[in-house]
């Protein structure tokens, strides 16, 4: 039987909008903790603090520079964002170019952005969409 060693957890970009990215970031730990096929006996979280996991944890600033395992997850998280982009939004706003930009601002993006406005999955309280005017 193989076991899942790592997990994935997700917020909406409306939640980020509405709940700030810190609380965002925290859901999303603890959902990929939640989504983990092992209990861990010891969890390396990169920056963020969460109180209330029953786990022994620590916290460690640029843990992704100073620990193999939080780099690896911090891999895993963008190749699990990637593929989403590709995959299922790709699919759904094809206009934006995700298959090959991710979302990232490159200037093909910026520029669907100006043409088309936003999607349901842009971050309007991220730059540059929270200094745009959109109507």
């Amino acid at each position: 039987i193989s076991k899942s060693f790592f997990g994935i957890g997700i917020s909406t970009a409306k939640e980020i909008d509405e709940k700030g990215i810190n609380y965002c970031t925290k859901k999303a730990m603890y959902q990929a903790i939640q989504n983990l096929d092992i209990n861990p006996d010891f969890i390396i979280i990169d920056a963020v603090k969460l109180e209330s996991l029953k786990i022994p944890n620590i916290s460690l600033i640029k843990g992704d520079q100073r620990c193999l395992s939080v780099a690896a997850a911090s891999i895993v998280a963008k190749i699990s964002r990637d593929r989403m982009m590709r995959d299922i939004y790709e699919i759904k706003f094809p206009k934006y170019g995700f298959a090959s930009n991710k979302g990232y601002g490159s200037k093909k993006h910026i520029e669907s952005i100006n043409t088309l406005g936003p999607s349901k999955i842009h971050r309007m309280s991220f730059k540059p969409l929270s200094e745009m005017k959109i109507n």
